[in-house]
């Protein structure tokens, strides 16, 4: 598996500047973690993100105008 790869690649393609952990890091784990980062992209929808962020600004505008109440 690892043998295929290129950690340096792949660490570079995400855009990731570095990576700590509590213990040993092996070549096997430091994969295992790219392969939860970019399945975790894939699912990644930009449009609802978008869509979360509108609805939290819309609510911080009426908290600010005092329309809501929490």
């Amino acid at each position: 598996m690892a043998k295929d790869r290129n950690l340096r690649d792949e660490i570079k393609e995400l855009g990731i500047f570095s990576i700590e952990g509590s213990g040993l890091l092996t070549e096997k784990s430091v994969f295992s973690a790219l392969d939860a980062i970019k399945e975790s992209n894939s699912r990644r929808s930009e449009e609802s993100e978008w869509e979360h962020i509108k609805e939290l600004q819309a609510q911080k505008t009426q908290r600010m105008q005092g329309t809501l109440s929490d």
